[in-house]
């Protein structure tokens, strides 16, 4: 009987396009969380969200649905409307932080 090798696995690696689509949908599925703790905590509805920022109901109820397509502009009027801010935060992964050497001294010149 013929024994396999066990052989290592390569870690996977997704095509970009792949994780630039995962990176979105996490963005999204954020944000429209976010969206949603806020109007239960607002004790806000859909219907009162959708007229306090000029929208019909079933477009905030499109909004609130993780893969839609939610701009800065349209998340800014919602947090507007909730009386509320978001903030960005940029996370760099850790394999890709690099060390920033700081630029050496010039040294002076004497007169």
């Amino acid at each position: 009987m013929k024994r396999h090798k066990p052989t290592r696995r390569k870690p996977v690696k997704l095509p970009w396009k792949r994780w630039r689509r995962m990176e979105q949908s996490v963005l999204m599925a954020a944000a429209a969380g976010w969206i949603r703790i806020l109007m239960e905590r607002r004790k806000i509805s859909r219907a009162e969200l959708a007229r306090r920022i000029g929208r019909s109901k079933p477009y905030v109820t499109q909004l609130l649905r993780a893969p839609s397509n939610l701009t800065l502009r349209t998340l800014s009027d919602v947090a507007w409307a909730l009386h509320a801010r978001f903030t960005l935060h940029v996370a760099v992964p850790f394999a890709e932080r690099v060390k920033v050497k700081p630029k050496p001294r010039r040294k002076r010149r004497r007169r």
